[in-house]
């Protein structure tokens, strides 16, 4: 009579924490749901808070650079027609060939410093005259004055040991070339071009010049 009680008793214990632990389960679903509703609002205000607090990256100042040019760069305005006069190197065009005259830099003038880069430098002047023939190869008879035809009014592109550049010929056919060397260029090779025509010749060793016929249609090229 005594065990049914107790039994019962026992039966309302253990199914009373039963009872609590589902109305704890059946909450939950609840507070999760909910909470899964308002998550999405929050992050997106803290990616806005993120991205509104972010500090800005400047791109860095990059300072200009300038090249300072060396002394070798720095080319020297020299007047070239000023130091022919001066080293008595002038000559009327008839008078063909070669000539040169060595002098010292800082002594010279005419654009040379006085007291830098001091030197021993070599100027040349060549004359030379360029006509053509109306014949092509090797000729055993001699030629006369009608036999010629002046290059003349053309541009002649000439290189000699490190140096180039550009002279014009008269109407008679006549052009100088002057420059200044470290060294004599007395027996470098000097190039002479007109148009596609071209000739090679020991710079002390050229005065007149007679070309075949290709050059008396040199420009027509």
């Amino acid at each position: 009579m005594h065990g049914r009680p107790i039994s019962a008793h026992l039966s309302a214990a253990v199914l009373t924490p039963t009872l609590e632990m589902e109305s704890l389960v059946s909450a939950t679903p609840l507070k999760i749901s909910r909470a899964s509703r308002v998550a999405p609002h929050l992050l997106a205000c803290l990616i806005f808070a993120a991205c509104a607090t972010a500090p800005k990256i400047e791109a860095p100042v990059i300072a200009p650079t300038v090249s300072i040019p060396s002394a070798s760069e720095l080319e020297e305005r020299i007047d070239l027609e000023g130091l022919e006069r001066s080293l008595n190197l002038s000559r009327p065009d008839e008078v063909l060939g070669y000539q040169e005259s060595a002098f010292n830099s800082c002594s010279a003038g005419f654009g040379y410093s006085a007291s830098k880069n001091c030197r021993r430098l070599t100027m040349a002047v060549i004359h030379f005259r360029l006509q053509c023939r109306d014949s092509e190869g090797t000729i055993s008879t001699a030629l006369g004055a009608s036999d010629l035809r002046a290059i003349s009014g053309q541009g002649v592109r000439w290189t000699v040991s490190d140096l180039d550049g550009i002279t014009s010929t008269d109407g008679q056919g006549y052009g100088e070339i002057r420059g200044v060397f470290a060294r004599s260029p007395k027996a470098k090779w000097l190039r002479l071009a007109v148009g596609v025509q071209f000739l090679n010749m020991r710079a002390g060793e050229i005065t007149r010049v007679v070309t075949p016929r290709p050059w008396c249609h040199a420009d027509d090229h």
